[in-house]
């Protein structure tokens, strides 16, 4: 509104009717305060109307040091004025006085104060009230007969906010305790939402049910890897997935051996093993090496499956064996592959092998090398030389040990009776390898030696099938510089296997999307009230939301909501019909330009969730450090917000100073230096419960109420995280 009267200055006319009256500057606010002081000068000097292009101009000779940050967020400030609503003049001028009769009020309240404490005297009360006698006379007379009964009830309607600031808003929050603290959500506004997730480094990689994946290549249809509290491993799909750009120092935990690589931020969940064999969780900042704790870098697998003969001639085929000759083109039904040994023991085990699989073979011993064997198989295709058909999916039971069994036999060697090392020229053999020991309980060091002279790198692989862990105390920790983004995802037991330069570790994840959607699908949310909610994302992907969002309309995990497929489909109609989950990313080529086109072509739309407004483009730049762009970006986006007439939320990232705390304000915000917090009419930072070692997370959560428009001032609310539902409550 503060901008509309603004606007409304522009108008030489307005201007000098209320020249008297004029507002303070702390009237407007903080990116519109340095521009009215150059307004105000420019009516004074020049004669005409002021347009905000000659406004801009003036500005830049005023402050004519001003960093190109700074003047984005002017020229965005002023773009935004052309596209608001006309003020009619009377009805700017009757606003204006409001104000200024509340500060009259102000005014005497304090003198009456004075006047009780005998610091003041009565008469000097007489000026202030002949001053609010004059403008309330003013305010009865002044609205002229142009002023239309829609424009007297707008006026009406502010009036009542300044005086009762507690009218129930359009959309209802479905937590009580949140309801009661802002009296809803407005049908247009723009409000700000802030959370803290703990993530793994850029370059650390999670193991999926299709192998290991960077973090950041992740699509959203993969099923992870996640640890029980007895070590058993199982896929799940994720309930969330983090993504934010991280400036700050990281905990990277090394090992004196080699047997760990792993860079989080400090508040980020380690998995510990204590002396009674019971899993805990502490926090990497707060972690303490000690000989009294191991980390484990594997899990196991339940259930009868072993390996089958065909799959044991794949791993010796993989180690010894050779492509069919020249000219065999597999015309009989058939091809011939080879394998040559001088070891009597791998010709006694490939036969063996071989008779168990039912494979046709014949054996020769060249005259010219007697003690050499060559065996010919008969395969129906060319056997892979690599490790690709080697899926998580297979590792179950004791098909993993059978696995690392066989390959000893062949293309490895067995430093003793618990110890084997396997080395391959392709990463792609040692990654299944590894893969394979993580789901089957055996310890891993995986390494890589460069080859200087132009040849094929080395892949090596140690293998420990006595243990699953290692002792933390030869572990050194240090904070490292990080400028980059953070990953990771949440799984319902809150373990991962992850990995960093070959190092394998069970760690724990984090999440932050749940708050959204439970507001937005769950019992009495946004889209049970009739709205239309439009979700625009650049972190997690399409497939992962939409999980998410039926699990909250189900209020029921997603693997076993889809099992009630009557439920499912008759809320997924919910989904598909309310809720719109854009499957083309914010990020790229998108820009808030096009967020404020598809509002436009999408007038239906009621709430707009933008997640995370940071990562949107503004004139084809990525904000990432910029506080200008920043700003600018939040601008922009209030502007629309009014435009469109919509309520936008934004979800960003909380700051450093939010690093483990259940309570914070406007410094945990990520750029709070910027004028992104001037732009909103409410920001919620979500904090966490710290989580002391040794404990399980609580799931308690606090709302803190940087910034409450809404309502006014609010004590933080606290609530219960419930990430397999996405869903808060008491």
């Amino acid at each position: 509104m503060s901008k509309q009267l603004f606007k409304a200055l522009l108008s030489k006319e307005f201007f000098n009717s209320i020249s008297d009256d004029l507002p303070e500057e702390d009237f407007f606010p903080v990116e519109l305060r340095s521009l009215y002081k150059v307004l105000v000068q420019a009516h004074l000097q020049y004669s005409g109307d002021i347009t905000p292009d000659t406004l801009s101009d003036l500005f830049s000779i005023k402050y004519p040091t001003i960093t190109p940050a700074a003047k984005l967020v002017v020229d965005a400030t002023l773009n935004s004025l052309n596209e608001l609503p006309e003020y009619n003049p009377s009805i700017a001028n009757d606003i204006i006085l409001t104000y200024k009769t509340q500060d009259i009020v102000r005014l005497a309240i304090s003198k009456l104060l004075d006047v009780e404490s005998n610091k003041a005297s009565i008469e000097e009360l007489i000026p202030l009230i002949d001053q609010y006698q004059a403008i309330e006379a003013r305010l009865t007379t002044s609205v002229s007969e142009e002023v239309t009964l829609d424009e007297m009830v707008s006026l009406d309607d502010f009036e009542n906010l300044l005086v009762e600031g507690d009218i129930e808003h359009k959309w209802k929050f479905n937590y009580p305790p949140l309801q009661g603290a802002t009296n809803g959500l407005p049908e247009s506004c723009f409000g700000i939402v802030a959370a803290r997730p703990d993530c793994y480094s850029s370059d650390t990689e999670v193991l999926t049910s299709m192998g290991w994946k960077l973090f950041k290549d992740l699509e959203g249809w993969e099923y992870v890897a996640q640890v029980h509290d007895n070590k058993d491993v199982t896929y799940t799909a994720p309930t969330a997935f983090t993504k934010y750009k991280y400036e700050g120092d990281m905990v990277h935990l090394t090992h004196s051996m080699g047997r760990i690589d792993l860079l989080v931020t400090p508040n980020h969940d380690l998995v510990i093993e204590d002396s009674k064999g019971v899993l805990q969780k502490v926090k990497a900042k707060d972690f303490k090496p000690s000989s009294n704790t191991r980390m484990l870098n594997s899990g196991g697998t339940r259930g009868r499956s072993s390996l089958t003969p065909y799959e044991r001639f794949l791993i010796a085929y993989q180690a010894d064996g050779s492509g069919p000759r020249k000219g065999c083109t597999g015309e009989r039904g058939h091809v011939t592959v080879r394998f040559g040994f001088s070891k009597q023991r791998k010709v006694d085990r490939l036969i063996e092998i071989l008779k168990e699989a039912g494979l046709t073979y014949r054996v020769k011993n060249p005259p010219s090398r007697p003690n050499y064997t060559m065996i010919y198989v008969e395969c129906l295709s060319t056997p892979s030389k690599v490790f690709d058909w080697v899926a998580p999916a297979l590792v179950f039971g004791d098909w993993g040990k059978e696995f690392i069994e066989e390959l000893s036999y062949w293309d490895a060697t067995r430093r003793t009776d618990t110890r084997i090392k396997y080395d391959s020229t392709v990463k792609l053999n040692t990654d299944a390898v590894a893969m394979v020991c993580a789901l089957s309980g055996y310890h891993t060091n995986q390494s890589v030696q460069v080859d200087k002279r132009g040849h094929s790198d080395v892949h090596t692989i140690t293998i420990r099938t006595n243990t699953d862990g290692f002792s933390t105390r030869p572990i050194k920790k240090e904070l490292v510089p990080y400028n980059d983004y953070v990953y990771c995802v949440t799984v319902p037991e809150g373990r991962l296997i992850v990995r960093r330069n070959g190092k394998i570790t069970v760690c724990g994840n984090c999440g932050k999307t749940a708050f959204y959607l439970s507001l937005t699908c769950n019992n009495g949310g946004f889209v049970h009230q009739g709205a239309n909610v439009a979700v625009w994302r650049n972190e997690e992907a399409y497939t992962m939301v939409a999980r998410r969002a039926i699990s909250s309309l189900l209020d029921t995990p997603y693997e076993e909501a889809v099992l009630n497929v009557e439920a499912y489909h008759k809320k997924r109609s919910t989904i598909e019909g309310n809720v719109f989950i854009l499957k083309d990313k914010v990020t790229g080529d998108k820009s808030i330009k096009d967020i404020d086109n598809y509002l436009k072509d999408h007038p239906e739309i009621d709430i707009l969730i933008i997640d995370q407004l940071d990562g949107v483009l503004y004139k084809g730049q990525r904000a990432g450090d910029d506080v200008g762009i920043l700003g600018a970006l939040y601008t922009e986006a209030r502007a629309i917000a009014a435009r469109r007439n919509v309520a936008i939320i934004a979800i960003t990232q909380a700051g450093a100073e939010a690093e483990g705390k259940l309570y914070y304000g406007l410094n945990g915000l990520y750029g709070s230096k910027t004028n992104k917090q001037a732009t909103a009419d409410f920001i919620f930072c979500l904090g966490a419960m710290p989580v002391q070692q040794g404990e399980q997370d609580s799931g308690v959560r606090a709302i803190n109420f940087a910034k409450n428009k809404l309502k006014g001032p609010h004590k933080p609310i606290i609530y219960t995280l419930q990430h397999n539902v996405s869903r808060i409550g008491a």
